[in-house]
């Protein structure tokens, strides 16, 4: 659950109510926690280097200007167009405020050009294809109603009767859709994922199948897929040609073309057990967890309730999957087209 924000640049290093230094550092800190938890910073202009805002982080004082580095090197921001300066104020065009969902400015462009108060701390930006955007007192920023929304959705268990366009639009759309650099790769963990495509019934597509076509459907651009799934006994049976042949036959279905491959490492039901307790799916650093896994994406609507949440991880999860992968020798799978 990523929430795409704009920050105005000038409001970053020179708001004109007077700061603090403390108070400075504590809104940069919370700032920074909100978006290496949930946020996907949109800059002005087609490149983030020569941008205004990366002329504000170049300002800012070098104990915070360590910490901006760091996360744009972690977490680079995606671009918001050529056709904006960078500044936040209620003329945007409907397209720039289409690229972001909760904006920040300082005080003072809060109340002299949005119209809040002091007891305001929001507000709304109308779009014509979405709902309204909202931009918040940048000294609030971690207050803001879409960030609540957004670490309450994080949270948020899947309830079966949920509609798979649900599942799918609050949670892995905009990590899809993201033209981040970053997620280019995407990895499945999910020891049933295979054996319940090949179980499922033809009448409407499985959780993989369904996972599959919506990301080459939303990806902006190339992206790569590494699917962890158990050779369960029913597998066994089938053959790992058979099973390759069959995630040929979802490739082949693939109408946008935008999932280059795909990497199947079949590990030992007991021993995927053993390793990999969670079920979960990776945009490098931020990851679903599914309590059961690519199911919730099966058929019309979710049949059960699926213990979901959302989080930024280190290199735990990688690490796991490298011991999973020096198990196997993995299967690509090519893109037909």
């Amino acid at each position: 659950m990523l929430v795409p924000f704009a920050i105005d640049a000038e409001s970053l290093t020179a708001p004109d109510l007077p700061w603090t230094a403390p108070a400075m550092r504590a809104c940069s800190r919370n700032l920074l926690d909100f978006w290496r938890h949930l946020g996907l910073l949109v800059h002005d202009g087609e490149r983030f280097d020569g941008s205004k805002l990366q002329q504000a982080v170049v300002g800012l004082p070098p104990n915070l200007r360590v910490l901006w580095q760091a996360m744009l090197q972690h977490y680079p921001p995606i671009p918001g167009g050529a056709g904006w300066d960078g500044a936040l104020h209620p003329a945007l065009s409907d397209a720039l405020r289409s690229t972001f969902d909760v904006g920040f400015v300082d005080d003072t462009k809060a109340f002299v050009e949005f119209g809040m108060t002091e007891e305001q701390d929001e507000a709304l930006l109308p779009r014509a294809e979405a709902p309204a955007c909202v931009v918040c007192r940048l000294s609030l920023a971690h207050q803001a109603s879409v960030v609540a929304q957004a670490q309450t959705l994080a949270q948020q268990n899947i309830q079966a009767g949920e509609s798979w366009q649900t599942i799918w639009r609050t949670r892995f759309h905009r990590l899809a859709a993201a033209p981040s650099p970053l997620v280019k790769v995407v990895t499945i963990v999910d020891r049933y994922a295979l054996e319940r495509h090949v179980q499922w019934e033809r009448h409407s597509l499985s959780g993989l199948e369904r996972f599959l076509r919506e990301l080459d459907k939303d990806a902006p651009a190339a992206r790569s897929v590494w699917l962890y799934t158990g050779l369960t006994t029913e597998l066994a049976k089938i053959g790992r040609d058979e099973l390759t042949d069959q995630l040929a036959e979802i490739f082949g279905r693939l109408t946008h073309h935008r999932i280059r491959w795909l990497k199947l490492c079949l590990i030992d039901n007991k021993v995927f057990g053993r390793l990999m307790p969670d079920r979960y799916v990776r945009f490098n650093c931020y990851v679903w967890t599914l309590g059961h896994g690519l199911e919730c994406l099966e058929g019309p609507q979710a049949t059960r309730l699926n213990l979901a949440s959302f989080k930024t991880t280190g290199n735990d999860l990688k690490q796991l999957e490298q011991e999973l992968l020096a198990l196997v020798e993995p299967v690509q799978i090519q893109a037909t087209a």
